[in-house]
């Protein structure tokens, strides 16, 4: 790209590619990333890095991230400025499992890979369900790029969010529309299959709340 600055350029990269993209964020030497995407960054190797080794929010100028299989091939914690946890995150709709109205009773500071992933196998989670949903997060981007209706909420947790314990106000897109005002943790919804992407997500009483803010404008 001519007359291109290191800010104008976006990384992007899918599990082991996360922190690669990463490592390549950090060692710019004039200037720094604008933007680093993590589709799903990989945990196996990297569950004891520190920040320096992995992919963290000081490689970019922005890094969001988006978990979709969370604890078991990829990291469960927050790396980014902003981080999207669809469908909480965890084993993702249509890669074949019941666990998935289970993800709010696994513990959130899961940080070790070996129990957890013994925990999900004992629970019935294959290593294919565990890759379905880990391939997951790189489909949601690219869906993204053409539809604006993955809509996300800052949230506390799936549990909480899926009650309606989230303000429909501060809706923030995800993936290639993430504003790069976008902090902390949010919570999208999609669909099982293709087209992935639901718009707003109406909770138990985020219906009436998020209808009462589009009437308002």
């Amino acid at each position: 790209m001519k007359n291109a600055s290191i800010e104008d350029f976006h990384l992007i990269g899918h599990s082991l590619g996360c922190h690669l993209a990463g490592y390549a964020g950090s060692f710019t030497k004039s200037g720094q990333v604008g933007r680093i995407t993590g589709l799903d960054p990989a945990i196996i190797g990297f569950e004891w890095s520190g920040p320096e080794s992995r992919l963290d929010d000081s490689d970019a100028v922005f890094v969001d991230v988006i978990h979709t299989a969370a604890g078991s091939l990829g990291f469960r914690n927050p790396l980014g400025h902003a981080d999207f946890y669809p469908n909480g995150g965890f084993i993702q709709p249509g890669c074949g499992t019941n666990l998935i109205d289970q993800r709010e009773h696994i513990p959130i500071n899961l940080i070790t890979f070996t129990p957890y992933v013994n925990f999900l196998l004992y629970r019935g989670c294959s290593w294919s369900i565990m890759a379905c949903s880990h391939g997951r997060a790189h489909h949601l981007f690219a869906e993204s790029i053409l539809t604006s209706l993955f809509y996300s909420y800052p949230c506390t947790s799936w549990a909480a969010f899926t009650r309606g314990n989230y303000n429909g106000s501060d809706m923030i897109l995800m993936g290639e529309g993430t504003s790069h005002e976008a902090k902390g943790i949010f919570c999208v919804q999609t669909n099982s299959k293709p087209p992935y992407a639901m718009g707003p997500f109406f909770g138990p009483f985020g219906f009436f709340w998020d209808t009462i803010n589009l009437l308002n404008g």
